[in-house]
């Protein structure tokens, strides 16, 4: 394989995308983000001491993120966003053609797909692009690890491997998963019984609730998912002519299929087609590549609040609050959904529930897992729908977030 040139792939795809790297890791992380964190930052396991309804590949490159940078949250996005820099780079080697890195970091990378939560959507289609690059065993593997990382990416692997006629492969993937869920069934019970619930009970009930709010499968248009689609569609319709195989985008067909049954569209949802677009490298990659710095501003400074005012606001005060909350002893619950709270205070959740957005809403049995006497210390947010406690005193305000401490402490009121 005659690689392109080394300092095609350096300036053109390596560096852009470091740069990238460089300018979120020095954001805040998101609520999504926090919840990937708990584990290696605050030892809470994902299922059980908390609810999540992504599978566990994201929960381990969490925890392995924070054991490598030893807690340190910006080093753990440095870490993260550098892999994608790199994944993009050797994307662009595997496919022995410079452009398929730049238009996978493009969308991989963009703000407006990527957001402050696109983590499961980054790595599972950095894993699918490489598939789409291999064949065989290998191809199927990394199919499979892509599943782990994002979910709704099974039916379209299961889609590539039997239009490509790996009868075979699938076979043993079969028995060696199969072997797999009975051990775990056997040795773990409660491991499977926490799986079982986080992947196919919550997301269950969560598509059964967005059906009650009347949310349909055809996403509703806004200016975020709008941005997004703009950014993702021309690549990928280019890709479609650029290479017209039709197991290949009937897999692509599948995955956007299953996104619409779950009755919820966001722009990080579009990142796995950024696979599907490098396959092809179309030669409007450059323009593409352009058309997504000059809309991020060159990606300098903070571009979540330039985009998303309110969001970049609110994720620096729940930064700003867990550092407070940092140096203090004490259990801690957030009534809001800003899970990253716990990550940089260092403090697990107090009882096994974050208040993630629509999870919250579809898992009443948790609320009723509350731990004896009351917590610490009390967050609330701008989304909280709870009464004030009579209990508590006000302990701390920035911005839209309150911390609330019992009366019973030690020392004055704060004003």
């Amino acid at each position: 394989m005659a690689w392109p040139p080394l300092w095609e792939i350096i300036t053109l795809v390596l560096l852009p995308q470091l740069w990238i790297a460089r300018c979120y890791s020095r954001l805040p992380i998101g609520q999504d983000e926090g919840i990937w964190l708990l584990w290696g930052i605050t030892g809470a396991k994902p299922y059980r001491d908390h609810v999540d309804c992504k599978p566990p590949g994201v929960h381990l490159w969490g925890w392995l993120l924070a054991r490598l940078a030893r807690g340190d949250v910006a080093w753990v996005k440095r870490l993260h966003h550098g892999a994608v820099a790199f994944v993009a780079t050797g994307i662009a080697l595997a496919y022995d053609n410079v452009w398929a890195g730049v238009v996978f970091g493009s969308l991989a990378h963009s703000v407006r797909l990527h957001g402050n939560h696109a983590w499961v959507e980054q790595l599972s289609a950095g894993l699918l692009a490489f598939a789409l690059a291999t064949e065989g065993w290998p191809s199927a593997v990394l199919l499979l690890g892509a599943a782990g990382f994002n979910l709704k990416l099974a039916f379209p692997a299961l889609v590539l491997i039997a239009g490509n006629g790996l009868w075979s492969v699938a076979l043993g993937l079969g028995i060696v998963g199969l072997l797999t869920v009975v051990a775990i069934q056997s040795s773990w019970p409660a491991l499977w019984a926490d799986l079982r619930y986080a992947c196919a009970t919550v997301p269950s009930r969560m598509v059964s609730w967005r059906k009650t709010l009347g949310q349909g499968m055809i996403p509703e248009p806004d200016a975020s998912l709008g941005g997004a689609v703009l950014v993702a569609a021309p690549p990928v319709l280019l890709a479609t002519t650029a290479r017209p195989e039709p197991v290949l985008w009937l897999s692509a067909l599948v995955y956007l299929l299953l996104n619409a049954t779950g009755r919820v569209w966001r722009p990080y949802h579009l990142i796995p087609l950024a696979a599907y677009a490098a396959t092809a490298a179309p030669a409007a990659a450059a323009v593409i590549a352009v058309a997504d710095w000059l809309a991020a501003g060159l990606y300098k400074g903070d571009v979540i609040t330039k985009l998303r005012p309110l969001v970049g606001r609110r994720m620096r005060e729940a930064r700003a609050v867990g550092d407070f909350l940092r140096a203090r002893q004490g259990t801690l619950r957030v009534t809001d959904e800003y899970t990253q709270i716990y990550v940089y205070a260092r403090k697990r959740p107090w009882y096994p529930l974050v208040e993630q957005v629509e999870i919250r809403h579809v898992v009443p049995e948790r609320r009723g897992e509350r731990l004896g006497g009351q917590p610490d210390f009390l967050v609330l947010g701008p989304g909280t729908r709870e009464p004030l406690p009579a209990a508590y005193r006000t302990a701390f305000v920035h911005g839209a977030f309150t911390v609330l401490e019992p009366r019973s402490s030690t020392g004055p009121d704060p004003a």
